[in-house]
Parts: C-alpha cells; sequence; structure tokens
C-alpha cells in the first residue's frame, strides 16, 4: 500500500490549509476526542511552539501538518508563512 502524499502545509491545496478544514479538528482535539488525518484517517498530535502561542496539528503516521495557527478566546487564527519561527507573524492571520 503507497503512502498517501504530504503536502507542505502552506500550500492552499494541502487538506488543512483552511479554517474549515482546520476548525473541526481542533474542536476534536479540545474535546479530548481525536483529531484525525484527512489524509490517512489516523489520529493527529499537537505541536505547540515554545515562545509563542501558536499550534499545528500533526499526522502521527504520515507526517502532514496543519499550518501553525493562534486561538485567542473563541477565535482559530491560521498564520501567514513568513519563513521565520513559529509564532514570529502574531497578528497577521490568513483573510
Amino acid at each position: 500500500m503507497d503512502d498517501p502524499p504530504t503536502l507542505d502545509a502552506n500550500d492552499a491545496d494541502a487538506p488543512l490549509s483552511s479554517l474549515a478544514s482546520l476548525r473541526p479538528r481542533w474542536e476534536a482535539f479540545q474535546r479530548g476526542s481525536v483529531a484525525s488525518c484527512p489524509l490517512d484517517g489516523e489520529p493527529m498530535a499537537l505541536a505547540a511552539a515554545p515562545d509563542a502561542d501558536t499550534y499545528r496539528l500533526v499526522c502521527v503516521q504520515c507526517g502532514q501538518a496543519s499550518p501553525w495557527f493562534a486561538v485567542n478566546l473563541a477565535q482559530l487564527y491560521i498564520l501567514k508563512h513568513g519563513g521565520g519561527l513559529p509564532g514570529s507573524n502574531l497578528g497577521a492571520p490568513y483573510e
């Protein structure tokens, strides 16, 4: 069986590149449920940047990852890729 393709998280075609695809997985994670990878259905782990309140979900099997995002109260923001450290572009969410 072939491994599913892994796309760059900042690619517009990546499975988790939109709020619509990321939000239900983040909400599942917050409820204590399993957030499933859109490519292979396997569980996703939460990665946190140590110096900023930014996160990303990463598939434990295939490595597919979401873009870095921030959560502010009830708002979820996908951060623009700035080429720097995660969280270096806080305040610049995708429109």
